[in-house]
């Protein structure tokens, strides 16, 4: 008899626990993805585009997605007929300097808040070579394959990620020689991060902008903060150029707006710098989009996102174009904080960025009282060095998590460490943070 109660009680648990779980769907036969086809043309005119609820279709502003009705495959699956479907047409090339993550290129994104199952609805766009689906997460920790679909059948193919928060990242990789295209009908994922909260959108063509380039406040190197709370970082040696118009590229128009004119960096900034970037507070997680280019092709541009201690450090986009503006979009998982964007000096030369707009969700101010309750930081963070000024005992492990460093010490040099993510832990408390070095 306790045996079976036992039994009850583990099974309505687990019951319990699978009916809790949100799934989201993308079903790109459905709205608002079939008026996009013609009304807009946004896949077909190579622009990056971001649905409501999180999901981001990204070009490099030269090759597009191609959504279309699908002539050649229409499945009907547990009664539903996916009637569209959306191809890069060829294989993704990967962009220069990484492994397998295509900032610059094209793939489909979306943020988990932690494990997530994800299921792709797909066929391949040619017979020989077969398409292969990839994915990854943000640090391109792993790199698995979803499946490599057939021509002529859609069908489900699935994967089961497990880990903490991130943004994974799906494509079709130019794998083999020839054309390697996916036909996508559908995307499904668990733990999808909801976009929640008020858009904050900063346009650098809007006449409060182009206003206090006619007062030099930018080309003199000056700090300025907009009524919103974006604030642009000058340090009085070093400025931005404010371009109106940028005539070294076409106006950017993203989801009906025309966006000219550009804020200039014509070089990259240290990330310990104290010069040339973008701040706004944020009262927790925040859904955040740019529209940029690359300032020069050789080297590439780099755009990162921070917090104001350097806490953490992410890429949101890296590419060579300096002829096309993309946008990119980002979710920032965390306690209230000072985000920071800033076109990064990563590599010898010039990498400078041209910004035409910032998007966020949820801007503002909270109360330190809160912030200090919610979330305290045990170490601080320089690139070079870790900052423990409670002499905490740190371990401080590679991504494979293999032990690298541990110390106690006011002051924890990293320059040994090779360029990469590691991970800093509160060997007391258990507490961790993630850095990229």
């Amino acid at each position: 008899m306790k045996k079976t109660l036992l039994f009850t009680l583990i099974m309505f648990v687990v019951s319990t626990s699978i009916m809790a779980v949100t799934k989201t769907v993308w079903n790109l036969s459905t709205e608002p993805f079939i008026s996009l086809v013609t009304s807009t043309g946004v896949f077909n005119a190579n622009v990056t585009y971001t649905t409501e609820d999180g999901l981001t279709f990204q070009t490099d502003g030269r090759y597009a997605w191609n959504l279309k009705p699908d002539e050649k495959v229409q499945p009907e699956i547990d009664g539903v007929t996916y009637t569209h479907s959306i191809t890069t047409v060829g294989g993704v090339n990967v962009a220069p300097g990484h492994f397998t993550l295509p900032y610059g290129g094209r793939y489909l994104a979306f943020d988990v808040a932690g494990d997530s199952e994800i299921a792709v609805l797909a066929r391949s766009y040619n017979s020989s070579p077969a398409g292969k689906i990839v994915i990854t997460d943000h640090e391109e920790t792993f790199v698995d394959t979803i499946g490599r679909p057939t021509q002529g059948v859609a069908k489900w193919y699935t994967f089961s990620y497990f880990g903490g928060p991130t943004r994974l990242y799906i494509y079709p990789p130019r794998w083999t020689s020839g054309n390697c295209g996916v036909n996508f009908y559908a995307i499904t994922a668990t733990n999808v991060v909801p976009v929640e909260g008020e858009k904050t959108t900063w346009d650098f063509s809007d006449a409060e902008f182009s206003s206090m380039n006619l007062e030099g406040v930018f080309n003199n190197k000056q700090t300025y903060t907009t009524e919103s709370l974006l604030s642009v970082i000058g340090n009085g040696s070093y400025g931005w150029t404010y371009r109106a118009p940028d005539n070294r590229v076409a106006s950017l128009n993203y989801k009906g707006v025309q966006h000219p004119n550009s804020l200039e960096v014509p070089s990259g900034v240290a990330v310990s710098s104290d010069t040339r970037y973008f701040s706004f507070p944020v009262k927790g997680n925040s859904h955040i989009e740019v529209g940029v280019r690359s300032y020069n092709a050789t080297p590439m541009g780099k755009l990162i996102i921070t917090d104001n201690e350097n806490l953490f450090l992410d890429t949101l986009a890296k590419y060579t174009l300096r002829d096309y503006v993309t946008t990119h979009s980002y979710v920032y998982q965390g306690p209230p904080a000072t985000l920071k964007l800033m076109p990064s000096k990563w590599i010898d030369g010039n990498a400078g960025m041209n910004f035409y707009f910032i998007s966020a969700t949820n801007v503002g101010e909270v109360e330190s009282s809160i912030t200090e309750n919610k979330y305290t930081a045990f170490v601080k963070f320089n690139q070079n060095e870790l900052f423990n000024a409670n002499n905490v005992d740190l371990e401080v492990c590679d991504i494979s998590g293999q032990i690298v460093i541990r110390s106690n010490a006011a002051t924890v040099n990293l320059r040994n460490l090779t360029s990469g993510v590691y991970i800093i832990r509160d060997i007391k408390s258990g507490n961790t943070m993630k850095i990229l070095k």
